[in-house]
């Protein structure tokens, strides 16, 4: 059985891996490499941690599967941050799922409003999917639906990317990800009216999520 869960960042997916790490025995939690910090592990905003085997763009998961003796004979496989595999990766995962539960973890949507890629094909091999919510951090009151993305400008005002673009031949460039980059989960009205929050404004709005 392959199963999609996805929702904005801050809405317990690491929460929830972890969880179902620790309930069930032979569990195997796979992430694709990023650049992200504790690439290796997948953690939560409560503290706790597990390991993960780390993939790249080239990796047949199909062939690691199998050239590791089933990971160990694991039951279960967990794909954390999916969003970031490849098409030939999900199809991989969608034949990995015909003998062992396949549990992907992600985000619906890029930071322009836009569905990753590969997740419309996961939607499409997926038996279930399912959608963790939470609250937009600005409004404290509408559900969130984006991660929108942020970055400290020369007036030192953050600056939502979907506006802060330039564009070269007509294509939309968007702003570079860096130590100065936040990810804010907003509701669609928070989403399309806030365009540009101050640092102090961002730092109350993450206040406990970091």
């Amino acid at each position: 059985m392959l199963t999609f869960i996805h929702g904005v960042m801050g809405c317990g997916k690491s929460a929830q891996i972890i969880e179902y790490y620790e309930k069930h025995k032979n569990v195997v939690c796979l992430k694709p490499k990023f650049g992200e910090e504790f690439n290796s592990v997948i953690h939560s905003r409560n503290g706790k941690s597990v390991p993960c085997i780390n993939f790249t763009d080239e990796d047949d998961l199909i062939d690691m599967f199998f050239k590791t003796r089933g990971f160990n004979n694991t039951k279960h496989i967990i794909v954390d941050e999916v969003q970031f595999c490849t098409r030939k990766q999900i199809k991989q995962l969608d034949n990995l799922s015909k003998i062992v539960t396949v549990i992907c973890y992600g985000l619906l949507r890029n930071v322009d409003n836009s569905l990753f890629p590969v997740i419309t094909d996961l939607l499409y091999y997926a038996d279930y999917t399912k959608e963790l919510t939470r609250k937009c951090v600005c409004c404290k009151d509408k559900s969130a639906f984006i991660s929108g993305m942020y970055n400290l400008n020369e007036k030192h005002i953050y600056v939502n990317n979907r506006n802060a673009r330039f564009h070269m031949y007509g294509t939309a460039i968007p702003l570079p990800v860096s130590k100065d980059t936040k990810y804010l989960s907003l509701c669609k009205d928070c989403y399309e009216m806030k365009t540009s929050f101050t640092p102090k404004e961002i730092n109350d709005m993450l206040k406990g999520e970091m």
